[in-house]
């Protein structure tokens, strides 16, 4: 994997009018971004992150407060 989404310079969006809304000419130039290498990926814990997810979204204790 080079690159994610996440680290794309030119984020943007279309409107409802079919136009590109993006970063203006008078913007800087985004710095070029390193490459997520697998050692980077490997680093993130995402079983720690899942298990915290799913313990909040089984949580409900918010149906008891008043």
């Amino acid at each position: 994997m080079i690159e994610l989404e996440l680290w794309r310079p030119d984020w943007g969006y279309w409107d409802e009018f079919g136009d590109f809304v993006g970063p203006s000419e008078d913007d800087a130039p985004a710095a070029v971004s390193a490459p997520i290498t697998s050692e980077v990926l490997r680093r993130i814990p995402l079983g720690q992150i899942v298990a915290r997810a799913q313990a909040e979204l089984a949580d409900q204790s918010w149906k008891t407060r008043a």
